[in-house]
């Protein structure tokens, strides 16, 4: 037989491909090093020496880079949501 998904598992699967469409949108708006460092590192599933060799960068210049990049993506995905939970006329103020 055909194991079907329920209605939970394809609410989950939607939920997880909108979350992942959020994300790189939020990451398209920034700068092109972050964008790489953060796909090497969350999508490649490298490790920090491994960036460093492909960037020939340091291992700690690449764990300052990475952090700058998470914490502006963090910045981005919150300007979005609240900017989203905003009614139209506060966009105005």
């Amino acid at each position: 037989f055909i194991n079907l998904p329920n209605q939970e598992d394809i609410r989950i699967t939607v939920e997880q491909k909108n979350s992942l469409e959020e994300i790189y949108q939020g990451m398209r708006k920034l700068k092109n090093e972050y964008q790489e460092v953060l796909l090497l590192r969350y999508v490649d599933e490298l490790s920090t020496r491994e960036i460093a060799s492909v960037l020939e960068k340091s291992r700690g210049a690449v764990r300052v880079l990475l952090s700058r990049a998470e914490h502006a993506l963090k910045n981005i995905m919150k300007e979005s949501h609240e900017n989203e939970n905003q009614s139209p006329n506060e966009n105005f103020l």
